[in-house]
């Protein structure tokens, strides 16, 4: 039960901080830094009460947390080269922060379903010829729907 609250607190939290860097991304084309470090630092505060809650697991939930931004970080700065920018730090950032925040399992169907909405919206966009390949989208949208999508989905499965 009291996991539950956890972590519906935490899935509240980064709504609302996936909220702001997605209305920040449409409207500028960047996410503010304020955005991930409000991520990360609601990831440290809410290992207190895990800490009180479950000493015995709170090393593991740390070194989850850890391991769950330190890799997105890699990942998204490999694909970041690869892509020559395709992906902006900000929405690195945002990432490795979530990943921070909510651990390994839920970082990972997160960043699943960003790429693939944001697959399937770009190819309807190029086909209805509204974009062309060079063309660029913010991606905060993708990862707040693919994140909203992953929780919907937990709920049920």
């Amino acid at each position: 039960m009291t996991t539950d609250v956890l972590f519906l607190l935490k899935i509240i939290f980064a709504t609302v901080i996936l909220a702001c860097a997605c209305a920040a991304d449409i409207r500028s084309r960047r996410i503010p830094n304020l955005c991930p470090a409000l991520l990360a630092a609601g990831g440290a505060v809410f290992l207190v009460p895990e800490f009180i809650l479950f000493r015995d697991e709170v090393w593991a939930l740390l070194s989850d947390s850890i391991l769950a931004a330190v890799l997105c970080l890699i990942f998204f700065l490999v694909i970041h080269g690869l892509s020559h920018g395709g992906i902006g730090f900000g929405d690195i950032k945002l990432f490795s922060a979530l990943g921070f925040l909510l651990g390994a399992e839920p970082l990972l169907y997160t960043v699943f379903f960003s790429f693939l909405l944001f697959a399937c919206v770009s190819v309807i966009l190029l086909l209805l010829k509204k974009k062309r390949r060079e063309d660029t989208l913010p991606f905060a949208p993708f990862i707040l729907t693919g994140f909203l999508g992953s929780f919907l989905l937990s709920c049920f499965f």
